[in-house]
């Protein structure tokens, strides 16, 4: 099951596995998180300032998982777009000719 916000998937339970979770945070909350959670790691093959997250639900107190997910909340709720693959900016909407 994913969950998302604007578009943005910022959590899916049951990834790699049942028992698991993985979330999408800021390279500031995933050192936070990775630092206070033995529940957590980085996604194995991902660098780490990626920001994915693999959660092991079982280990995780509920006020934790609480806070880890508003913190993927609020990360893919930014509306800060990532950077295209490939180095190319995104093309931004053109703004509407005004007519005087």
């Amino acid at each position: 099951m994913q969950f998302r916000v604007g578009g943005k998937a910022f959590a899916t339970l049951g990834w790699p596995e049942a028992g698991w979770a993985v979330v999408k945070l800021s390279a500031r909350d995933q050192a936070r998180i990775l630092a206070e959670q033995d529940a957590a790691s980085p996604e194995p093959g991902r660098q780490r300032r990626s920001g994915v997250t693999l959660l092991w639900l079982e280990d995780l107190e509920e006020a934790a998982l609480a806070d880890i997910l508003a913190a993927a909340w609020k990360q893919a709720y930014s509306g800060e777009r990532a950077p295209r693959r490939g180095g190319r900016p995104r093309k931004e909407a053109a703004a509407a000719p005004s007519r005087s």
